[in-house]
C-alpha cells in the first residue's frame, strides 16, 4: 500500500513538475516574442529618428545657405547704393557746371 502511495504520489508529482514546465516553456515563450516586438518596435524607432535627424540637418544646412545669400545680397544692395548715390552726386556737380 505505501508502495501504491509513493507510486502514485511519484507520478502526481512529475505530472505537477511536467504540467509546471509546460506552463513555464510557455510564458517564457510568450516573453520572447514580447522580447522580439519591443526589439522591432526600438528599431523602427531609431529609423524614425535617424530619417528626422538627417532631415533636420538638411534643413539647418539650407537655412545656413539661405542665410550666406541673404548676407551676401545685403552686402551688394549696399555696394550698389553706394554706387548709385555717387552717380547722383557727380550729375549734380555736373548738372551744377552747365
Amino acid at each position: 500500500m505505501v508502495a501504491m502511495v509513493y507510486k502514485f504520489q511519484s507520478i502526481y508529482g512529475k505530472t505537477k513538475t511536467s504540467k509546471s514546465s509546460e506552463n513555464f516553456k510557455k510564458i517564457k515563450s510568450e516573453l520572447q516574442d514580447k522580447v522580439e516586438d519591443i526589439k522591432d518596435d526600438y528599431e523602427i524607432s531609431q529609423n524614425t529618428l535617424l530619417q528626422q535627424a538627417t532631415f533636420t540637418d538638411r534643413k539647418l544646412t539650407e537655412i545656413d545657405i539661405l542665410n550666406e545669400q541673404i548676407k551676401k545680397l545685403k552686402k551688394e544692395k549696399e555696394e550698389q547704393e553706394k554706387l548709385t548715390s555717387e552717380l547722383l552726386n557727380k550729375v549734380k556737380k555736373l548738372e551744377e557746371r552747365e
